[in-house]
């Protein structure tokens, strides 16, 4: 008996082809359980049940069959079990593998087709033939090996897409990796950056290496969004012709490493992503019907079989960067005012909670290292519309609240990445043509305001990913001003602007900034510009059709908060140490500039040596063609002669 998929291994001219029928023999849905009793006839159902029930809290179980020993009047002490779906097989080998069944009986778990990799096991040890060993898989982390730890980015434009390493200390940057048609609608990097994603008609590619050679497939016809989790676990595409025609499989969600469909979903909304992901991928969660159901991995169930439910229907959700709790909302109604609540997860614990009254709008925003929330909360007061931001101290004990009011319009909000300070655009008019940007911090008790600058031409704030420093943008009728800012010394850097400005993008390591024009929203003017993170231009090209500009994003690094603030302290003595290494490579380049300069003099002379040559050599046929010596340039006389001639003749009466 058999069920489940088991297709044959991808081959690089393998299109999504519809592969041919083949016979399966690992029996994907299927496990062997051993370490059970051996029971009677009597007993067999009641041990029969038990074994069920444990089974059955991995997935559905279509069939156990548990064997019986006629010449001893027992069973055999083991069970075959087959459960619906191939995933639920592999999540009970991992799970119940050692569960205790009693004090005598423990489970133990493997997959059936295990079993015949055990009968073929010889008796005694016999190394490996290094001859036949397979080759090394591709290094995916190759990238992150880069001595001076330039980083990568992509450009993607109507000719071809290009992979670049960004220059350093005046490299200029070069190219990796070029490919025309490599994808039929967009690029995505993953992450972490270790894969980059092409979307195409039959399905999803994921690319990596040195090389970037294509790694994994995804057949999802139609395919036109895509998501990655987190941690790089699970990819989720979705699809306006579901799977099959069956609804059901709109959204698909795939286990990355062994590219095995998990479960489908149904879409009930077009915003994307469908699904947001805990910090560790360890939950997902989508809402609907004012409910948000939350999903575990890798079992893709239902958490407790239910969704989480408040007090009214919620109105939006966003899980904390860096522990699984969520925070969500509940709009007023019936007099009862809104709500925020923070949410633990999978206990469902209320670990805080704001009531709010005359409520238009909210939205949340967790700080990313998870240490703080806040509520722009937007009201109506004596008819004119004003804004509270709620600020949530989520690490500290009952998670206090305190409250920023402004009477202005926010047209923007941003937190620091890593550190204690936000950015808030606000002006007096929703469409003032120049806003003031103010900075606030969360560093003590009380949330402190730090500066403001009055009247910028500023609608969105960039802050670097390593903090501190900031890129405040002016997009459409702001026509791409950019002002670059240091926020902890309340310094504005260098000021700039790139007409038709559509993009603002950083480099994972604060050090660079891009600003770019994209085709898809501007016809005009395409291309990017890099910049320092002090406002100097580095380099800027015209791309026809640019579509894309994408940094590969780098993964969170492996340094404990302590580690890190060694290296803060110690950044003085890093940063002589760097600056030298920059100029002994500065000086590098000048001498190998003046070296090729120098080598481009020495041609430059061998040429003319031998057109030199050339020309004594005719020397005398020219004598002859032209009938005299005429080799002498400076035997001439200079004759000047002056011609006027009288363009035009205009008379005027002049009164006296």
């Amino acid at each position: 008996k058999m069920s489940g998929h088991n297709l044959p291994p991808v081959e690089e001219d393998d299109d999504f082809g519809v592969p041919p029928v083949v016979l399966d023999t690992n029996f994907p849905t299927w496990i062997a359980l051993d370490g059970l009793p051996k029971v009677t006839k009597d007993k067999l159902d009641k041990l029969g049940g038990v074994v069920r029930k444990v089974l059955g809290s991995i997935g559905e179980v279509r069939d156990f069959v548990m064997p019986f020993d006629e010449t001893t009047n027992a069973t055999k002490g083991f069970a075959f079990v087959e459960y619906a779906k191939p995933e639920h097989a592999a999540t009970a080998v991992g799970k119940l593998h050692g569960y205790a069944l009693d004090k005598v009986h423990t489970f133990k778990v493997s997959k059936l087709s295990d079993l015949d990799l055990l009968e073929k096991l010889a008796d005694e040890y016999q190394a490996p033939d290094v001859a036949t060993e397979p080759p090394a898989s591709e290094n995916l982390y190759e990238y992150l090996l880069n001595q001076y730890a330039q980083d990568q980015y992509l450009t993607f434009s109507d000719v071809c897409t290009e992979i670049f390493l960004n220059g350093v200390a005046g490299d200029k940057a070069r190219g990796l990796h070029r490919k025309t048609e490599w994808t039929e609608k967009y690029f995505q990097w993953s992450p972490h950056g270790t894969y980059l994603i092409t979307l195409h008609q039959a399905g999803v590619y994921l690319w990596g290496g040195p090389d970037f050679k294509r790694l994994k497939k995804f057949p999802h016809v139609g395919v036109d969004l895509v998501d990655i989790s987190p941690c790089e676990n699970y990819i989720v595409t979705t699809s306006q012709k579901p799977l099959d025609g069956n609804a059901d499989e709109a959204i698909i969600v795939w286990d990355i490493r062994s590219g095995q469909r998990l479960r489908g979903f149904p879409r009930y909304s077009p915003h994307w992503p469908a699904f947001r992901w805990s910090h560790d991928d360890k939950y997902f969660a989508r809402l609907h019907q004012g409910l948000i159901s939350v999903f575990e991995t890798p079992s893709m169930k239902l958490l407790e079989n239910k969704s989480v439910k408040l007090h009214g229907p919620i109105q939006d959700f966003v899980w904390s960067p860096a522990q699984n709790c969520l925070a969500a909302w509940v709009p007023e109604a019936n007099n009862v005012p809104a709500r925020v609540v923070l949410l633990r997860i999978p206990d469902r614990k209320e670990l805080a909670q704001k009531n709010l009254f005359n409520v238009v709008d909210c939205k949340l925003h967790w700080q990313p290292q998870g240490d703080f929330l806040c509520v722009k909360v937007d009201r109506l007061k004596a008819k004119k519309q004003n804004t509270t931001f709620e600020l949530f101290r989520v690490r500290e004990k009952d998670v206090p609240v305190e409250a920023l009011e402004l009477e202005d319009f926010v047209l923007a909000f941003a937190w620091e990445p890593r550190g204690q300070r936000f950015a808030i655009v606000h002006a007096d008019v929703a469409n003032a043509p120049r806003p003031n940007v103010s900075f606030y911090t969360m560093a003590g008790k009380k949330v402190k305001h730090t500066a403001t600058l009055d009247k910028r031409p500023c609608n969105a704030l960039f802050w670097s990913p390593m903090g501190r420093f900031i890129l405040l943008a002016g997009f459409r009728n702001h026509n791409g001003a950019l002002e670059f800012y240091d926020s902890q010394e309340n310094l504005t850097m260098g000021t700039a602007d790139h007409t038709m400005l559509t993009n603002v993008e950083w480099d994972p390591t604060g050090r660079y900034v891009a600003t770019a024009v994209s085709f898809w929203t501007e016809k005009l003017e395409n291309g990017f510009k890099l910049w320092s993170f002090n406002g100097r231009n580095i380099a800027a090209e015209v791309k026809s059709k640019l579509y894309q500009f994408l940094w590969r994003p780098r993964p969170p690094t492996l340094l404990s908060k302590d580690q890190e603030k060694l290296v803060q302290k110690n950044f003085k003595e890093y940063s002589e140490r760097y600056k030298k290494e920059d100029e002994e490579k500065i000086q590098i380049q000048r001498d190998e500039k003046r070296r090729r300069k120098e080598m481009q003099r020495v041609e430059i002379d061998r040429i003319m040596s031998l057109r030199m040559q050339e020309w004594e050599k005719e020397r005398e046929k020219r004598r002859q063609i032209r009938g005299y010596a005429s080799d002498d340039e400076n035997d001439w006389d200079v004759v000047e002669e002056v011609i006027e001639e009288v363009v035009e003749v205009q008379e005027e009466v002049v009164d006296e």
